[in-house]
């Protein structure tokens, strides 16, 4: 946020309780999972989707900036289904065009400690 206020060249400080990065400033996970974290694809999926893709913007800016980057990576979560009931209460997600379905045996190979009780998953 504090960025973002910079740039609308409004003064901004951020504060840290010891030094920088060990506090509220690495306090996220890191994770901006907009397919995992909502049920809801008509309002709230998108407005998290393009908060997702505007990082791809923001790391560009910062390396150009700072000569710092900020190691974006993207990636995926699994989200099994053990049940046919599971399977289809994943359905909304499923026909998000970047949501597609793995089979047990896709999985495995991906994560082979992966139980083998599932039907398949979401990612």
């Amino acid at each position: 946020i504090g960025y973002y206020l910079a740039k609308e060249n409004i003064d901004v400080a951020v504060l840290e309780a010891q030094t920088i990065g060990s506090k509220s400033t690495s306090a996220a996970a890191g994770m901006l999972g907009a397919h995992s974290e909502c049920n809801d694809s008509e309002i709230f999926l998108p407005f998290a989707r393009s908060s997702q893709l505007a990082y791809f913007q923001l790391k560009e800016d910062l390396k150009k900036l700072s000569h710092i980057d900020i190691e974006l990576k993207t990636g995926g979560i699994f989200k099994l289904a053990y049940h046919n009931a599971e399977k289809m209460q994943l359905a909304s997600l499923l026909s998000q065009p970047t949501v597609n379905w793995y089979e047990p045996n896709e999985i495995q190979r991906k994560i082979p400690n992966i139980t083998t009780n599932i039907i398949g998953a979401a990612y």
